[in-house]
């Protein structure tokens, strides 16, 4: 039982300690994009492009462009980045739903900029 649950507990740690937030970005905008992220992850799975999001999913993608993109001047270069390739997912929706690009490829250079 004891070694379950060491197991079990390494486990929970390596996964904890997998998404830790680059440094150089901002923990709000780092939250904000991964919320961004599930609901496009639903869409691709649901095969529902951007005008078929329901309106609280519009709302959290509109809130996140007019949080960000205003202030994109500002921003270092990894919140830069940050922004335009979601950005890119959320106005290439139609492309990944029909195949012409990957949307798993597109997600994961997302995630490899918001988690060290």
């Amino acid at each position: 039982m004891k070694r379950l649950l060491s197991g079990l507990f390494i486990v929970m740690l390596l996964v904890a300690c997998s998404e830790i937030v680059d440094e150089d970005i901002n923990k709000n905008m780092a939250k904000d994009t991964q919320e961004v992220l599930d609901i496009l992850d639903t869409a691709v799975e649901d095969n529902r492009n951007i005008g078929e999001l329901t309106e609280n999913e519009m709302d959290v993608i509109l809130n996140y462009i007019d949080a960000y993109v205003p202030n994109e001047l500002d921003m270092n270069d990894t919140e830069t980045n940050l922004l335009n390739e979601t950005r890119d997912v959320i106005e290439n929706m139609s492309d990944y739903l029909d195949g012409a690009k990957d949307y798993q490829e597109q997600k994961q250079n997302i995630q490899n900029i918001l988690y060290e």
